[in-house]
């Protein structure tokens, strides 16, 4: 229980909002408690039953470009350690043909194409199911964004696709869409005058792929804050640990992000890690939670 408190105490001092700037967080499994990136195809196969392909086909695209990118580029090179800031540089730059290769896939075959945008945004309707079946979400997340919203500037940035339904989702607990408060940086479809997808998505500027673009946005996010740096970033994945280095401090909600931190040879801590949390830090930056409960509590 003194674990538990001293880390709630270390994750509330790095939140002290006297001196933060902004929170950055993810979508999958940090604000979600699932990965949510089958809806967007599920949608498209809801309102296109005769489509001749499923997501087992995409799915299968992805996973040979990923086997080809790991046998034939990660195996024997600098990076496959993963080890430095610089090796997972390269690692998740090359990981970026392999998130397209799914992407382009379902573009070539128009999978998206002639969809209305109302679709996306009554998710719900659209596939049968409730919200909480379809996006259910993080104990304490709605705490804690309460705890901030209109406070502190937020930003959702995934690589997740769209923001469409994240929006709608947040809705139901009263987070709207501000520039200033709540912004979504998140890849899109890109929609026709009539709100129907033309099956493209945004630009290559607006990509968000891999952890190296994360990186590259959390960067410009910092970087346009007129009044200080403090930035606290929230993830689960090893996508998000270049983005967590970039801000700071950060708190991992998920192994993957804290064994990949470990893995570079940052120290984290928290009231999972037991035997070494005997001396938590004052001054830790990156700090291990299951959920937001130690945070909204």
């Amino acid at each position: 229980m003194g674990q538990l408190m001293r880390a709630e105490k270390l994750i509330k001092k790095m939140l002290n909002r006297t001196e933060l700037q902004g929170v950055i967080l993810d979508w999958d499994e940090t604000i979600t408690d699932r990965d949510s990136l089958d809806l967007i195809f599920r949608i498209a196969f809801r309102v296109k039953p005769e489509f001749p392909y499923k997501l087992n086909h995409f799915v299968g695209i992805y996973k040979d470009r990923f086997r080809d990118y790991v046998d034939h580029e990660v195996k024997g090179s600098e990076c496959e350690a993963r080890d430095t800031v610089k090796k997972e540089i390269q690692y998740q730059r090359g990981m970026k043909p392999v998130e397209l290769s799914s992407v382009y896939e379902a573009r070539r075959l128009g999978l998206f194409k002639g969809i209305s945008r109302e679709k996306f945004v009554n998710y719900e309707q659209t596939l049968g199911q409730n919200s909480d079946q379809l996006l259910p979400l993080k104990p304490g997340v709605v705490e804690f964004l309460k705890m901030l919203y209109r406070k502190v500037p937020i930003t959702i940035l995934s690589v997740n696709w769209t923001s469409l339904m994240m929006k709608q989702r947040l809705k139901e607990f009263g987070f709207e869409e501000d520039k200033e408060w709540l912004h979504f940086l998140v890849n899109e479809l890109v929609f026709d005058e009539h709100g129907m997808s033309t099956g493209n998505n945004t630009g290559e500027e607006e990509d968000i792929r891999t952890g190296y673009d994360k990186m590259m946005k959390t960067r410009q996010i910092v970087k346009d804050c007129p009044n200080g740096k403090h930035f606290v970033y929230f993830g689960d994945s090893s996508t998000d640990v270049l983005a967590m280095i970039e801000t700071g401090k950060a708190v991992a909600l998920g192994t993957g992000a804290r064994d990949q931190l470990k893995r570079m040879g940052f120290k984290v801590e928290g009231p999972e890690e037991e035997k070494n949390m005997h001396d938590l830090s004052e001054e830790a930056a990156y700090i291990f939670a299951k959920d937001f409960t130690i945070v909204a509590s």
